[in-house]
Parts: C-alpha cells; sequence; structure tokens
C-alpha cells in the first residue's frame, strides 16, 4: 500500500527552510490518538536540532489553556492529524491565537496555510500515484503482495501564506520559496 503520511523529520525540515532561527517546536495532541506519531516526532525533532514541546489535550474544550501555556515556552506551533485537538470548535481559536501571539503555526494541509497556517506540506498526489503503480508492476510481475513494502511520499509540495508571515513579522528570503505554492 502507500501511505499519505509525511515524515515529522520532513515537515522539521521544511519548517526551518522558512525558519531557521527556531529551536523549539511546539505540539498539542491527545496522548490516547497521537502518542505514538509524537514519540516518533521526538526523535525527528532531535535529528534535526531542534526540541519538541508535547503539551496534552484529553478534551477539545482544554485546547485554549493548552495552547496558552506553550505561548511563551515555543518558537513555533506543529499539529498532528489528531481529532482532540483539531475539532471545528478550537480550529478558530487555534488559528486566531497563534496570529494574535505571533506564533508561527504549521498545519496539516493546504486549507490550513488558506485559513492562515503560516505554512503546511502536502503529498504530491501524481507522485504517490507512480509510487501506486510501481507497486502494482511489481505484484502483475508475481511478487508476493506480503513482501512488498508500504511506501511512504517521496515528494512533499510546501505551501507558504505570505499575508501570514506579514502579519507575525517574519521575512522569507524568495530563495527559500523555491517551488512552493505561495498564497498571498
Amino acid at each position: 500500500g502507500a501511505s499519505l503520511d509525511i515524515s515529522p523529520q520532513t515537515q522539521f525540515e521544511a519548517m526551518r527552510t522558512i525558519l531557521p532561527q527556531i529551536k523549539k517546536i511546539g505540539v498539542i495532541y491527545n496522548p490516547q490518538e497521537t502518542e505514538s506519531v509524537v514519540q516518533q516526532a521526538r526523535k525527528a525533532a532531535r535529528d534535526t536540532g531542534l526540541e519538541l514541546v508535547a503539551a496534552p489535550v484529553l478534551s477539545p474544550d482544554k485546547v485554549p489553556d493548552v495552547l496558552r501555556s506553550l505561548d511563551k515556552s515555543v518558537d513555533a506551533l506543529w499539529s498532528v492529524a489528531d481529532s482532540t485537538t483539531f475539532s471545528s470548535a478550537s480550529m478558530e481559536f487555534i488559528f486566531l491565537h497563534t496570529l494574535r501571539n505571533k506564533l508561527p503555526f504549521m498545519g496539516l494541509s493546504p486549507a490550513f496555510v488558506k485559513a492562515g497556517a503560516l505554512l503546511a506540506l502536502a503529498v504530491d498526489y501524481q507522485e504517490v500515484g507512480a509510487q501506486c503503480g510501481a507497486l502494482a508492476a511489481r505484484l502483475l510481475a508475481g511478487e508476493n503482495p506480503a513482501s512488498l513494502p508500504v511506501t511512504t511520499p517521496q515528494k512533499a509540495i510546501l505551501y507558504v501564506n505570505l499575508k501570514t508571515a506579514e502579519t507575525l513579522g517574519i521575512k522569507i528570503p524568495p530563495d527559500r520559496l523555491k517551488g512552493a505554492v505561495v498564497l498571498r
């Protein structure tokens, strides 16, 4: 099969491209839902020269308090696909809070960037389709399906919101936007 998950390391490297000065990245998450992702991300952060500051949230109504607790201790906010923290009830608060507090926010998708996140990575669906085609060709050639690895995206597309960057007071050199989809 083909996974659509972009590794935390790739995400952190993208953050460093746009925000080279960051040292600490915050994440709010429900341990019952995304603990394994956060544990993997801790290692990826260390490997990228960053510190991941993880703040557990057990219910959507606790998101504001937990997010406020990160304000002074992190340089940016990273998101994981977690239905507790990113519920419809909490999304508006997260976007407004990160903009008001000048906290760069890496969202989950281009839709987050359109809504006000500074950046996001998205899979290149053509590339994933090509990977699936390669797997199908191997199956048709007689390989055992159980012997084939799950593929992960080899290419991701960076989305950046320049209006958000301006609001946050971040100047992004044009060379760091090479290949990115830029929203204004």
